[in-house]
């Protein structure tokens, strides 16, 4: 089980490459410009305002709840990577309800494949680690190697934020 895990694991890998190679080939090749429009513009930075206080937020909680109540639910590197991934999501969320997440010449499609690999690579690492003996908490406390676990459900979220918004336009433009 485990040698098929780790060739997921290098396939995914492979597949990702391959993904950002075609990306970075066709974008070089593409003379058109992939600039956001004064709205987009104005929406990402609302988004990136937002994601930041969200990321302060999250660390002041957690700063605070560690500090009154003297439970520290999990090692610090794996509540930053927490709070970071939260920020991150609330980002991509907005901007994506917000038709802020791509250019006005770009189809979210190849988002969609992008966020979706992501989370299987992650997903994948983190269950090969599960698999070697490398356990997701310790002690009680959530550890460092259930971040694979986190980043792989930060992705899926974004994905089905993708997801939704396409089914909303595609009910938008039949109505």
């Amino acid at each position: 089980m485990r040698n098929v895990i780790a060739a997921l694991d290098i396939a995914l890998l492979v597949a990702l490459l391959v993904v950002l190679l075609i990306t970075l080939f066709m974008r070089s090749h593409d003379n058109r410009k992939y600039d956001f429009d004064e709205r987009q513009k104005l929406a990402r930075g609302k988004a990136y305002r937002n994601a930041l206080f969200t990321l302060v937020g999250y660390l002041l909680i957690t700063a605070i709840f560690d500090s009154m109540t003297g439970v520290q639910w999990s090692d610090y590197f794996t509540e930053v990577s927490i709070g970071m991934c939260l920020s991150v999501d609330v980002f991509t969320i907005q901007c994506i309800f917000s038709d802020a997440c791509v250019s006005l010449k770009e189809k979210p499609g190849i988002n969609i494949a992008f966020f979706s690999l992501m989370s299987l690579i992650s997903f994948t690492n983190a269950l090969q680690g599960c698999l070697n003996g490398y356990g997701s908490s310790q002690g009680g406390k959530i550890n460092y190697n259930s971040i694979g676990f986190i980043t792989a459900i930060a992705f899926a979220v974004n994905v089905l934020a993708m997801i939704v918004k396409q089914i909303l336009d595609s009910r938008t433009r039949a109505e």
